[in-house]
Formats: C-alpha cells, structure tokens, sequence
C-alpha cells in the first residue's frame, strides 16, 4: 500500500517505491495552477455562476445569450448551447466567434460537412480577431472533408503577413503530412513564443525524428486522422505483432502520428491506428470499422487473425488511454503504453462541478463529458477500474504521466492495481508527456515496452 498525503483534507495516494511520490507543496503548487485555469476558487465559481443566471435574466441581449450558452455547454447540454449560439450568429453575422463554437456542435454530432461548411463560410466572410482566426484554420486544417488543407498550410506559411501562431500551427500539421521541408520554412520564420515553447521543443524533437527516418530510408506515414480519414492500417510484412493506437480528440498523439510510426518501426509491428470522428472515446465504435462498438471489435479481431497476430499491444493518449484499456481488455490484448491517459469516465455525482475544480480527486472535465457519453453510448458506461483487477490479459501496462493535477486524478484511480508499472516524468508538469519524454532524448520507448511485453509472453 502506498504512502497517503492528506490535501486539503483529501487523501492522495503516493507510493515511494514506483519513485511517484508527490510532494505536497508540488500539490499545491499544481491546485493552484488548475484554480487559476477556470478562474478562481469554488467560492468564485458559485459567484460566477450566480452572476451568469443574473445576466441570463436580463433579458435576451447578446451578452446573456453568450452567457447562457457558456453555461449550458459547461453542464454539457450541447442542444441548448447550439440553440443559444444560433442566436448569437443571426443577432451577429459579421462575428467570426459563434461560427467556431457552431462547428464543433455539428463535430461533434459527426455532421463533419456542415462543421466544415459553417467554418469555411466564416473564413469568406473575413475574420479580424487573430486568435478566433487561428482557431478557425486549425479546425478547418484539421476537420474538414476536403484536400485542399496542405495547400492552405503551405500559403500559411508563406504568408508575410500571417500572425506567428498562425504560422506555427500551419507548420506543425505539415510537419504532420510528412512535407518537412515546408514545416521546418515555417519553424524558421516562427519568432520565440514563450506560451508555446513546449509546441515548439516538440516540433523540433519530432522533426529530428522525422529526418532521421527519412535518411535511414523510412517510408513516412503521411497525414493526420480526421473525420476524412479516421483509420489507418499499416502491414509490416512478415510481423507477427500488431500495435493498436488511439489518437487524442485532435487526430494526433501528443506528437504527430508520423513521428509515432517511425519510432514504431524498429520493433517491425503492425499498426492500426484509429480516431473518433464523434469524441466518444471509440466507445460508439468507429466509422470506418463500424459502429456500434461490439462492430468495431469484430472487426479488429478479423483484421488481426487476417495478419497473424500472436502479440498485441494497445497505445493510447490522453482520452485515447481510457479505449486502449477499453479495447484491450475486449481483444485480449498483452499489453498497454498509455501516456496521460483518462482511465475513469466517472465523476464524484455528490460533489457539483465547482467542487471537483483543483481537487485531487476529481476531474472537473468529466462533467460535460460523462453526460454526453451518457446520452449517446449508455451501454458502455461501466466502471472500468472495477473491471481491471480480475483481467486475464493485459499482464503488461505501463502509465507515463506528468505532475499535474488532471493526470494525476486518473493515476490514483488504479494506483494500488497489480501488474501495472508508473512512470512519472520528472521535472514536468504538462499533459502532454509523450512529447517531453521525445523533447529529452528517449526515442526507444516504444521498442523498449514492445520487446519486454514479448519476451513476459515468452517467459
């Protein structure tokens, strides 16, 4: 049993000997951190929202509709927000922020072309804030149906007078198609963002890997998972070994997926990787292999006696951990890398939203989320913590994580749990840990964890 630390009267599990223990002044450190991300402390969010419901009963003037969108979409009731937001853009046609807020409505109702048209029309229109303005193109990058998006990167990058965000967001999803040469142009015109130098260390890390790749004779895997292309299949020939991975909700890995695949390929895998078009968690199942989710099983399970699988592992990112511990333990798979990952769908349902903000125990993005899962997949609303500690699979799992409150949340859900191994990133107190470990140098990981999850088989 691990050490515990009492925080602001919780209890957090910490454990000396998996080298995790979390100091409490690191502690407060990080609750503070997350209080100031959402804006103060419970007691300011209690105010807040009282003077929101205050603003809504003004009357129907555009700043209590906004108000009343917010709240409605923060309680998860995409609907309402929708309607409120509709509003917003027949109230203000020439404001690019409702469009934005419109299309990832529609995204996330899987209506993939009416997101991409609402966006596109908003960009014909003009957009003058250079922040909504980058947010729009990375959407329309990113989500959209069409091909023209590398074009649209590249004149982004040759853009005198793009914004430097502008330009580095441009750069980094070329970086993603494989154009490097395009990508490292716009690295080189991207002026010192200290809000973006993690970004920027983890375009460099994993361009390097890239070119390495490349110069050893590689085939670079090419492009993002998006609703235009939400699965990918890769035959390694002559593998017997097969690698599942799930992206995070933007089609990448934390690092491209590109960049993955070439750090994959020295183990010589086979690799599927998926993306949820529809921000279930692949719990829905998937497009392209099927829907609902006992479809999208069969279907893996076919295409894994197709190759010859005698080892599988699953990877996943962030909320791509919950469903590669979902789908492992569905396909019976041997081992799990999971890197920040989301582990329990559940929050506390006695503590409201205010509540679980900064609290060790708790994680105050499972509001919206839960409930939208909730209404769309109900079936798959199990505890999946509860299910772990009788598995006959998955004897392999390894947790990479960083110090901060959000990973640390889902870390103590299956803390005191045999057969899984964790491993902080020290010194680090970011979400995003896969491209701190690349940023420091590690390019074996993958191997590392694919041949001891093949030689405990073999043992």
């Amino acid at each position: 049993m691990g050490a515990r630390t009492k925080f602001r009267g919780r209890t957090f599990r910490c454990d000396h000997r998996k080298e995790s223990t979390v100091s409490f002044e690191l502690l407060i450190h990080h609750a503070r951190h997350a209080l100031l991300a959402v804006i103060g402390t419970a007691r300011y969010q209690r105010l807040k929202i009282r003077a929101r419901e205050t603003l809504i009963a003004l009357g129907p003037d555009t700043t209590a509709m906004a108000q009343r969108a917010e709240l409605a979409w923060t309680k998860g009731d995409a609907a309402d927000a929708e309607r409120e937001w509709l509003a917003l853009a027949a109230a203000q046609p020439l404001a690019a922020e409702w469009p934005i807020k419109l299309a990832h409505a529609a995204d996330m109702q899987g209506e993939h072309l009416r997101a991409e048209q609402i966006v596109d029309a908003a960009w014909a229109r003009g957009v003058h804030d250079p922040d909504i303005a980058e947010r729009i193109a990375f959407f329309r990058r990113t989500n959209r149906l069409s091909n023209t998006a590398i074009d649209d990167a590249i004149a982004s990058v040759r853009d005198p007078k793009a914004a430097p965000l502008m330009i580095l967001r441009a750069a980094h999803y070329l970086l993603s198609e494989g154009r490097l040469a395009e990508a490292r142009e716009g690295f080189a015109r991207v002026p010192d963002l200290p809000r973006y130098e993690g970004m920027m260390r983890s375009c460099r890390a994993a361009l390097g890997v890239l070119e390495q790749a490349q110069a050893e004779g590689q085939t670079l895997l090419g492009g993002t998972l998006s609703p235009a292309r939400d699965t990918l299949l890769v035959r390694e020939p002559g593998a017997d070994t097969t690698v599942i991975v799930f992206t995070t909700v933007r089609g990448d890995c934390g690092i491209p997926l590109n960049a993955v695949h070439a750090l994959l390929q020295p183990a010589k895998v086979n690799a599927i990787y998926l993306f949820d078009d529809r921000k279930q968690f692949n719990l829905g199942g998937n497009t392209t292999l099927g829907r609902p989710y006992p479809a999208m099983i069969e279907r893996l399970r076919a295409q894994l006696a197709e190759w010859g699988t005698r080892t599988l592992i699953t990877i996943g990112f962030s909320a791509g951990g919950f469903v590669a511990l979902r789908t492992g333990l569905s396909l019976k798979a041997d081992g799990a890398l999971l890197f920040s990952p989301v582990v329990s769908l559940h929050r506390r349902p006695e503590r409201p939203i205010e509540r679980a903000l900064g609290n060790p125990e708790d994680d105050a993005r499972m509001l919206a989320t839960e409930k939208y899962l909730r209404r769309t997949v109900p079936e798959m609303m199990t505890r999946l913590p509860d299910e772990m500690p009788g598995r006959d699979c998955l004897k392999t799992i390894e947790i990479h994580f960083g110090r901060n409150l959000t990973d640390m949340v889902h870390v103590n859900a299956v803390w005191d749990m045999p057969g899984i191994t964790f491993h902080p990133v020290e010194g680090f107190a970011g979400h995003e840990c896969l491209s701190e470990i690349l940023r420091r140098g590690d390019k074996e990981i993958f191997a590392r964890f694919i041949e001891g999850v093949r030689a405990a088989k073999q043992g």
